[in-house]
């Protein structure tokens, strides 16, 4: 064998097809600490905890993606309320970045949009900022459609108790669905933006 050969043969790489196989699910308690993603989002360590807080009492649903225990996605939802009953937004949308480009952001959305049609929402609402043209599209090519802008300051408090604040800059982008008892909601809309 020559020299040539022996690197040739040291540099083969060997493939390995995986089948994986995850669920979505409601967020528990437990899936907290997993949603921090390895220290990525502990500064939001508050956010995520009120999220739940308020998942608890109904007021948002939090998705998770369970792969072999733990959150490799989610998406939070906020159900509609009693001031626009057929209105429903969704926020936080995340897959793990060792994750993405698989579909599974494509199948939270699809699960959340099923669960707020089952809230009765008829419309629903999410915020993308306007420098990422990625996102943008993706919510595009779910039927999304650019109904308004969102500026503010969205201000948290990281675990160690610093105040931050974090300036917005988004595009309001809904999709309708047809409902024969009603003339539907108003496009564009709105929703306040949370960030975690």
């Amino acid at each position: 064998m020559t020299k040539a050969d022996a690197e040739k043969k040291h540099r083969r790489r060997d493939h390995i097809p995986l089948a994986l196989s995850a669920e979505i699910r409601p967020c528990v308690r437990g899936d907290l600490p997993g949603l921090e993603w390895f220290g990525q989002f502990t500064p939001h360590r508050r956010v995520i905890r009120d999220a739940f807080r308020r998942h608890e009492r109904g007021e948002t649903i939090m998705l998770v993606v369970d792969f072999r225990g733990a959150p490799i996605g989610q998406v939070w939802l906020d159900v509609p309320k009693p001031k626009s009953p057929t209105i429903g937004s969704l926020w936080a949308l995340r897959v793990f970045p060792w994750f993405q480009g698989l579909g599974i952001g494509r199948r939270l959305m699809h699960a959340g949009e099923r669960l707020l049609q089952e809230h009765g929402a008829r419309c629903i609402e999410l915020n993308v900022d306007r420098g990422n043209a990625e996102v943008l599209r993706f919510y595009e090519h779910l039927g999304y459609q650019i109904t308004g802008s969102f500026a503010d300051t969205f201000n948290y408090r990281s675990p160690s108790g610093l105040q931050r604040a974090v300036q917005l800059d988004q595009w309001v982008m809904s999709k309708w669905w047809p409902d024969p008892d009603q003339a539907g909601p108003e496009p564009g809309r709105g929703v306040a933006s949370r960030k975690s």
